[in-house]
């Protein structure tokens, strides 16, 4: 099965959540329907590779425990070895970016830095601040991998305590932080993709359309939610979680014979960028600071439009310099599961197999 037009969706995802830590006006929606739309890919893709590529094995989850690793840290260490530098060098630039670009001041900051694990919202210095949904995705993936993704009975247990949950915390009034942040919260979209999975044979083949109704949708919804809700933070957001069940859907039944082959080797260039994107985007904007304007911060919209550019090219080349190369070592990985030849073109690992999912 080819998926098609994943890579754009993720790149799409990436902009949207540096659009919400740059732009004015623009810090309270996008970002958070991004970043569970990332999570909702991980659940359908991880789900994917595991039943179609991996398998259950000891051999099997020791395989897909060293890919994912392989995806996740080596452009992680690049950007975060990248951002010390500004760091060490100018702190006081490095805070007027962002309050968390700090130097990790005790030995348990800097291997939560180093290694993900325990890396929360809350933790005061991150030197990659995106990175505490990295370590919401991790322990998913270990989830899933254990026990969650196995069976589809397991997965509609799943989903239907993620749904029950979520409820509650709506009616009993949760904040905003619980609500996003915590791990029970978070089970929704991750569910939600692998529900997409184990019933995407119920889907009837939609018009081509769809897919481009459930992206303006999305999109529409997650920029200018006070057009259609009072509350953009519940009635804006779970509509966000539906619209982008539903956009992964239409992606997921889109015929390759629909995309030219130009959109397609377009499709996948983004993609490549997509995890770059999300990592970098902090230490970039610092660097821009510093190197443009001197450590005198401008206005956002004229801070965001100087750092783009610069945010792609970075994205390009730790894509190019690290994830080319570790990819190579990926794909022998990879071999060694139960179906060596199988194939796509998809989420955020940069490679060309379905695995290719992170957020983030």
């Amino acid at each position: 099965m080819v998926l098609i037009m994943f890579g754009t969706y993720r790149y799409l995802l990436a902009l949207m959540v540096v659009v919400s830590h740059l732009l004015p006006g623009q810090d309270r929606n996008p970002g958070g329907c991004a970043v569970f739309g990332f999570y909702m890919l991980s659940g359908y893709l991880m789900t994917y590779v595991l039943v179609n590529n991996y398998g259950f094995t000891a051999g099997g989850l020791a395989r897909f425990s060293v890919n994912r690793a392989l995806r996740i840290y080596p452009p992680y260490l690049v950007v975060m070895a990248m951002a010390l530098i500004m760091v060490l060098f100018n702190p006081t630039t490095s805070l007027t970016v962002n309050k968390c670009l700090l130097l990790p001041c005790s030995i348990s900051e800097w291997i939560k830095n180093i290694f993900i694990f325990g890396l929360t919202n809350e933790t005061k210095a991150k030197l990659v601040p995106p990175a505490w949904s990295l370590y919401l995705e991790l322990v998913f993936y270990i989830a899933m991998a254990i026990v969650l993704s196995r069976k589809k009975s397991i997965v509609v247990l799943w989903f239907c305590m993620s749904v029950a949950y979520t409820a509650y915390m709506v009616i009993e009034g949760y904040a905003w932080g619980s609500r996003y942040l915590d791990f029970q919260a978070v089970s929704l979209p991750f569910s939600t993709g692998a529900m997409i999975y184990y019933f995407r044979g119920y889907f009837k083949r939609l018009p081509k359309w769809h897919t481009f109704l459930a992206g303006g949708m999305f999109l529409l919804n997650a920029f200018y939610p006070v057009l259609f809700w009072k509350e953009i933070r519940v009635e804006g957001f779970y509509s966000s979680v539906f619209l982008s069940a539903y956009l992964v859907v239409c992606l997921v039944n889109l015929d390759g014979r629909d995309v030219p082959a130009w959109a397609t080797r377009i499709d996948r260039f983004l993609g490549n960028l997509s995890y770059p994107i999300f990592l970098c985007h902090y230490p970039v904007v610092a660097y821009v600071v510093e190197g443009i304007y001197s450590g005198a911060k401008p206005d956002r919209l004229t801070l965001f439009m100087a750092s783009l550019p610069f945010i792609n090219l970075t994205a390009y080349a730790v894509y190019h310099f690290v994830d080319q190369k570790v990819n190579m070592v990926r794909e022998g990985v990879r071999a060694g599961g139960i179906n060596p030849s199988f194939k796509t073109s998809v989420h955020y690992d940069s490679s060309s197999a379905a695995e290719s999912s992170i957020i983030v």
